[in-house]
């Protein structure tokens, strides 16, 4: 069976979109404007705030672990908590550890102010500076969801 409409069926359907009342046109519009709803909220569920990714490597908090509190810019924070950028490189100013905590809060640089979201993340491994061109006194830090 083919799939298209003959010319003279989309005519006929152009008839009838024209003989419809306002009350019909009311209900379709309501219609169109539910399933727009629907898909902004679909889609922002799925897209927009993905869950963080679960670590695949396991960490090993100890428990005399310090916990570092750090400034994150926005586009930064959010790439860590989407789980896009699992290191985090820092002048090596408050001796990292692997397994312990930073404490990232978003940052917003042009305001000059935090804007109130933050989470925490471990630190599952350290590659120091010094070495395949990372500059001496700063460290990459490999990072995992707690």
């Amino acid at each position: 069976m083919n799939a298209l409409k003959p010319r003279k069926a989309f005519i006929q359907d152009e008839l009838n979109i024209q003989r419809l009342t306002p009350i019909q046109w009311d209900g379709i519009i309501r219609a169109m404007d539910k399933y727009a709803k629907h898909y902004y909220e679909t889609m922002q569920a799925n897209e927009f705030e993905k869950p963080q990714e679960q670590c695949t490597l396991p960490v090993v908090i100890n428990c005399k672990a310090t916990t570092h509190e750090l400034k994150t810019w926005i586009p930064y924070y959010k790439a860590v908590v989407g789980g896009v950028k699992q290191f985090e490189v820092r002048k090596d100013d408050r001796n990292f550890k692997e397994g312990d905590i930073l404490h990232l809060r978003e940052w917003d640089n042009t305001l000059k102010e935090y804007t109130g979201r933050d989470t925490k993340i471990g630190i599952r491994y350290i590659l120091k500076g010094g070495a395949f061109g990372v500059q001496k006194g700063y460290v990459i830090m490999g990072l995992c969801c707690l």
